[in-house]
């Protein structure tokens, strides 16, 4: 395969990850203009960044969300007065950590073994992100319509990938027989 393909399968595999990981947060979203230009939050964003990478591949995710999504699908928790934000922090890395790990759990399936960092937040607005040489970016914004606990309206949320095709023989084997869950070495669950 080539970058010509391979790009937009990781691309398609993604936003199978997060309407997934959006499903499985009771979120529903509509998808937005991906042009981050014209966008300038009245919210507060909390930004996280989390990497992938194998021989072939580095991935790069950063993903952008609003204080008020966060304090609306976080787990319930009792703060009894004290500092909120960084249970937001925490959560917003959580949830990167969870959509790329979906991603990542995709790619394993296609063969294409590859290892995981640790979130970390990122003090840069999104729409200021640039992609490093030799990386290709892809901008996806969603705005949640509504979430199953509460009356979210409107709020957007913002991912950016970029991908480093370190090899450009890279190759997915399409296996339909191989689950999320078959990704993991038997045993290898046992540990988590």
């Amino acid at each position: 395969m080539s970058s010509e393909t391979v790009v937009p399968k990781i691309v398609e595999l993604f936003e199978a990850a997060c309407a997934k990981q959006f499903d499985n947060l009771g979120a529903y979203i509509k998808k937005a203009d991906d042009n981050l230009h014209g966008f300038d939050p009245q919210e507060t964003f909390v930004t996280t960044s989390i990497t992938a990478q194998s021989e072939d591949l580095i991935l790069v995710l950063y993903v952008s969300v609003s204080e008020v999504f966060l304090l609306e699908t976080m787990p319930m928790m009792s703060f009894e007065g004290g500092d909120i934000v960084p249970y937001q922090e925490d959560w917003c890395m959580e949830l990167a950590n969870r959509f790329l790990g979906d991603l990542k759990n995709q790619l394993v399936s296609l063969g294409c073994e590859m290892r995981m960092g640790l979130p970390c937040l990122s003090d840069s607005k999104i729409k200021d992100i640039h992609s490093a040489e030799g990386y290709e970016i892809a901008q996806r914004v969603f705005v949640v319509d509504s979430h199953l606990l509460a009356q979210l309206h409107n709020l957007t949320t913002v991912f950016c990938l970029q991908i480093n095709l370190l090899n450009e023989k890279l190759d997915f084997v399409e296996d339909d027989d191989v689950d999320d869950e078959d990704c993991f070495d038997i045993g290898e669950l046992e540990h988590l």
